[in-house]
């Protein structure tokens, strides 16, 4: 569905516009959009799509080793939603559309074939209200406190879980709700999501989660339900991080 309506132009009023001197595109679905003759760039929104709509002006960007300006060239590919015989395409997407050999990076396959030591567990027993003081500045690590924030309080290094799982595909959905991992009920269903059991999965979601498409901003209703690849090009609107993020 091509032709949607915007229904979220006020959070564009709130936005900060880009300057002059930093004229690029958000989302690598601007590029797209544009190549494939479906950027409306009359809408307010597009304020994400600065430089497919012409609306400031700036040196055209030229990498000095061969790159990828997204980092989800590679997925708009395997999703089969880009053309990289595009000229606008393969600009953005030098590398993942092989346009040109990446320089200076040594060959590491080698260790692919290492054994990899055990994960040891560290964790904080508090779960995520440890975590969130620690991001306010406002952990104290008392004696008291290092016993339920061992790994907030730096006291052991968190290298995963071996065994550290959620009750529910929607968990990580609670990853970004603080109340909700303050419960108990959340998190005995939710331990991965909530930092309970050490893995850390929780902060990387709240920190590497986010949208790939200036088309998420329409609402979870149209793009997770109705949009192609919703899930995989929305994962934080849609509550699908752990499609990118859970390995």
């Amino acid at each position: 569905m091509e032709g949607f309506t915007w229904t979220l132009a006020i959070f564009a009023l709130l936005a900060i516009g880009s300057s002059a001197e930093d004229c690029k595109d958000e989302f690598l679905s601007c590029v797209v959009s544009k190549d494939k003759d479906n950027l409306y760039c009359d809408s307010p929104l597009m304020d994400y799509c600065n430089k497919s709509c012409n609306f400031c002006t700036a040196r055209e960007y030229k990498p000095i080793v061969c790159e990828d300006q997204f980092t989800s060239c590679a997925l708009y590919k395997r999703l089969g939603e880009m053309d990289c015989s595009r000229s606008a395409v393969k600009a953005a997407c030098m590398k993942t559309c092989g346009v040109c050999e990446p320089v200076g990076i040594p060959d590491k396959r080698w260790l692919l074939t290492l054994d990899k030591p055990k994960p040891r567990v560290c964790r904080d027993s508090g779960g995520r209200w440890c975590s969130r003081m620690k991001e306010f500045n406002r952990l104290k690590c008392s004696a008291m406190i290092k016993k339920k924030c061992k790994k907030s309080c730096g006291l052991c290094i968190d290298t995963g879980e071996i065994e550290c799982k959620d009750g529910s595909r929607y968990c990580p959905l609670a990853a970004f709700d603080d109340e909700k991992c303050e419960t108990g009920h959340y998190q005995k269903k939710c331990p991965k999501s909530c930092d309970v059991c050490g893995s850390g999965f929780g902060d990387k979601i709240r920190t590497l989660c986010k949208d790939y498409s200036h088309k998420c901003l329409i609402g979870d209703d149209f793009v997770c339900f109705s949009m192609p690849h919703g899930t995989q090009l929305c994962p934080k609107t849609c509550g699908h991080c752990n499609f990118l993020y859970d390995n």
